[in-house]
């Protein structure tokens, strides 16, 4: 009967450790009183006519404008919950793809 608790007890602690070990957030340390937390960004799968008009003005006016939209993705950070971005892939006829990274405003911000 105390092997089997022991066991038990063992068995908690390993998956306890690795519940937590799995939800932990990786942290940069700058200096001694400055700790930057780095917080993965939620992606999530939205369809084209959910985009802000002012991406796709952006996208009507801009080089990609021939182009299908093939995915779209919002992308919100928990840190900042205004700051929202758009992650655009695009294909064209010749089967050529293209990634761009808008934000709410439409201004294109990472090539």
């Amino acid at each position: 009967m105390m092997k089997l608790t022991k066991i038990f007890i063992a068995a908690f602690a390993l998956t306890f450790a690795a519940i937590v070990s799995t939800q932990a957030t990786p942290t940069e340390v700058k200096s001694a009183d400055e700790v930057i937390l780095k917080i993965d960004p939620k992606k999530t799968e939205i369809t084209p006519s959910e985009l802000p008009a002012s991406i796709k003005d952006a996208i009507m006016n801009g080089e990609f404008a021939k182009w299908n939209i093939a995915k779209v993705y919002k992308i919100t950070y928990s840190e900042d919950e205004s700051k929202v971005e758009y992650e655009v892939h695009f294909a064209n006829e010749q089967k050529q793809k293209q990634i761009k990274v808008y934000n709410k405003e439409g201004a294109l911000i990472e090539d």
